[in-house]
């Protein structure tokens, strides 16, 4: 009698493998405040926060709010963007590897590549609403979402290479969190403007904001894990994932900027300073938990039985008050 074996085989046109690295097509790692909603802020980078002035100011940098006293009025429409990331495989590798047939040398460069803690995937958006601002005093309104996981490096060498006998893969950690929020930010800047002076003019500002929560999850604890012996598969899990339904809470932001006479800008900027969400809206922790059922594995291989027969799983839903969570602080330093 032959071990079983779920082995995917060598070739990549396999529906797994596909799915596994398109997953990975993108390498950069960013926080939902970075990603760019215009063309402007895509082509500097972080050099924007030391450029961007009036409505455009009020999440990016307060400080620059009314470093232009000539300019009064200002308004910003609707901006889209979004970002998928991971710290793993680059868009290069994925045009490398995916639909040729592999030898073990090269799923070994391939596995390489995961680092040893596991794989982060995250996917970031930032919708922005209308802004405007009126002299040193913004509003605006926008909205993000962020969410990030991370899967052992097991996992994908049990995926690539197939199962040993005898060995247990344990998949932790795996672990996420994400959150999809709305806020509305009000921003307020001063410049001192020096006539006789390197320095043009020195800014700072401050913006306050109020998140309103739309959705939150976060896995605080996970166990998995599996064993192929000649006879059987064995296999048990367990996570606990915090979920809410919504929230609120706020944020703070601080900015500084320098400019001089010769045009040089160099600015300082704190996103989330200080923060805070409190997730009270159908919120509870979820437990499951799920293991091989050894009576639905010959079935399965000798007949084709759907997979879930394969798994015994249990979930539990109990309510909780409320979870806390934090935007994640950011130093941005910028000089253009």
């Amino acid at each position: 009698m032959l071990p079983y074996s779920i082995c995917p085989g060598r070739n990549l046109k396999s529906r797994l493998c596909k799915v596994i690295f398109v997953c990975f097509c993108f390498a950069s790692v960013v926080s939902a405040s970075d990603i760019f909603s215009n063309a402007r802020q895509y082509g500097l980078g972080g050099a924007y926060s030391a450029m961007v002035q009036g409505a455009e100011a009020t999440f990016s940098n307060p400080a620059n709010l009314y470093l232009n006293p000539k300019q009064k009025f200002s308004m910003n429409l609707l901006g889209l963007g979004v970002e998928l990331s991971n710290n793993a495989i680059s868009h290069n590798s994925y045009q490398r590897y995916v639909g040729d047939y592999l030898d073990d040398q090269e799923i070994d460069d391939m596995l390489s590549l995961i680092p040893a803690d596991g794989v982060n995937l995250r996917s970031d958006a930032k919708l922005q609403g209308i802004g405007i601002a009126y002299g040193p005093v913004s509003f605006g309104i926008r909205g993000f979402s962020s969410y990030s996981s991370i899967f052992a490096r097991e996992l994908f060498e049990l995926a690539l290479k197939g199962n040993e006998l005898d060995r247990i893969y344990s998949f932790s950690p795996v672990s996420g969190e994400g959150m999809s929020v709305a806020a509305a930010g009000l921003g307020l800047g001063h410049s001192f403007t020096f006539t006789e002076s390197v320095v043009k003019n020195f800014a700072f500002g401050v913006t306050l904001s109020y998140l309103y929560g739309l959705s939150f999850t976060r896995v605080s604890e996970s166990d998995f894990y599996t064993e192929t012996t000649f006879t059987d598969i064995e296999g048990d899990g367990s996570l606990v994932a915090e979920y809410a339904e919504g929230g609120d809470g706020y944020a703070v932001n601080l900015g500084t900027t320098i400019a001089l006479f010769n045009d040089i800008r160099a600015s300082v900027v704190l996103q989330n300073v200080t923060s805070l969400m409190e997730w009270d809206k159908n919120a509870k922790n979820i437990l499951f938990h799920f293991n091989m059922n050894e009576n639905g594995l010959e079935p399965l291989l000798d007949a084709g039985s759907p997979i879930d027969s394969v798994f015994v799983t249990q979930d539990t839903s109990i309510a909780v008050s409320k979870f806390t969570s934090r935007l994640p602080s950011v130093l941005r330093l910028a000089m253009m």
